[in-house]
């Protein structure tokens, strides 16, 4: 195993899929990219928005890249060769196209129990990913 990418929502389960995906990485000496998809900013690329608006949007994903290196700093510092990518666009569709350009051995991801009614209504990233990925996955509760 010589990639795994973890994919990183910033939710109560990410710690966890970065232990998981980092013990991996250590064991099998393997690159770990951290992902972080942001659909909003892509969403509101083409739509006028305020000054206001822009201004909290830029604040927010400065916050989140930051912290996503940070997370890879602290990878590094444990001896793990990482890196950390904050893309954007419609979820599913970046991420895999992501996921097929670096070609991982295993990807990495957190699995958020919604209820069947929020699940049935606005679908699931992580289930729509879990089908559509070609690689090993593993979900992380």
């Amino acid at each position: 195993m010589d990639k795994i990418i973890a994919l990183i929502d910033f939710s109560d389960v990410t710690r966890a899929v970065i232990d998981f995906a980092a013990k991996q990485a250590k064991a099998f000496d393997a690159e770990l990219i951290l992902i972080h998809s942001e659909p909003e900013a892509y969403e509101k690329l083409y739509k006028k928005i305020d000054d206001e608006e822009r201004n909290r949007r830029a604040k927010m994903l400065k916050f989140e890249h930051s912290d996503l290196n940070g997370k890879s700093a602290e990878l590094r510092d444990l001896g793990i060769n990482s890196y950390a990518l904050l893309i954007e666009g419609p979820q599913v569709d970046t991420i895999l196209k992501e996921v097929e350009k670096q070609n991982p051995d295993m990807v990495v991801l957190g699995n958020h129990h919604h209820s069947f009614f929020d699940s049935f209504f606005n679908g699931s990233v992580g289930e729509e990913l879990v089908d559509k990925l070609t690689c090993p996955t593993v979900l992380i509760s």
